[in-house]
């Protein structure tokens, strides 16, 4: 008796979600219009979050980027220590190589400006940083480490020759090659890894 009143009250419970299933169904179809909306509407909502989340992390790698050399203003020798490229290789992993150009240019006229650097020479470092931009398309089957470090050497045996004809102090320039170069090995060997986790 106890079991036929088990199975009975399963019975019920079953059919009652069918039936709540079927009713609503029934209104779904009989409000075609008010379904597609809602539908549209959730579409809508996630690719606006994607869009925005993509802004949101370009808008903070170029800001961190742009602050990474903002030491320039107090110290004016040329060292190679900045975030720009950081950013660069990320952005190209998670958007590809146009919004990781926009990320490196920005960056870089924002850090110019700031340390009231600009000037007829940082046209070699804007091509660089397009060049590299570029070329993170390049790389995707590579690490984010061995991406890293292969562009920060491409873009410094880029720039070099260019800064060295516009009359750049060859001292000065080794300096940066050096340190920007140790820099960017230690920042993509150690950080760019966990980074990259973080945001992708």
């Amino acid at each position: 008796m106890i079991r036929r009143e088990v199975i009975r009250q399963w019975g019920k419970a079953r059919f009652g979600v069918q039936k709540r299933f079927n009713e609503a169904v029934d209104w779904a179809l009989r409000r075609k219009t008010t379904v597609a909306g809602i539908a549209v509407g959730i579409i809508a909502v996630f690719f606006m979050f994607s869009y925005f989340r993509q802004l949101f992390l370009m808008a903070l790698f170029t800001a961190i980027g742009a602050f990474s050399l903002l030491y320039n203003r107090f110290v004016r020798t040329s060292l190679g220590i900045e975030l720009i490229t950081l950013g660069v290789v990320i952005t190209g992993r998670l958007y590809g190589p146009y919004p990781a150009l926009s990320v490196g240019l920005i960056s870089l006229l924002l850090a110019e400006l700031l340390t009231g650097s600009l000037q007829h020479k940082t046209i070699i470092s804007f091509a660089g940083m397009a060049v590299i931009g570029l070329a993170t398309q390049l790389f995707t089957t590579q690490s984010i480490t061995a991406e890293g470090i292969w562009l920060t050497v491409i873009y410094d045996a880029f720039i070099a020759p260019g800064y060295l004809l516009l009359g750049s102090n060859p001292v000065r320039t080794f300096l940066f090659l050096a340190t920007h170069i140790a820099f960017n090995v230690w920042l993509f060997t150690t950080i760019a890894p966990l980074a990259y986790r973080l945001v992708s």
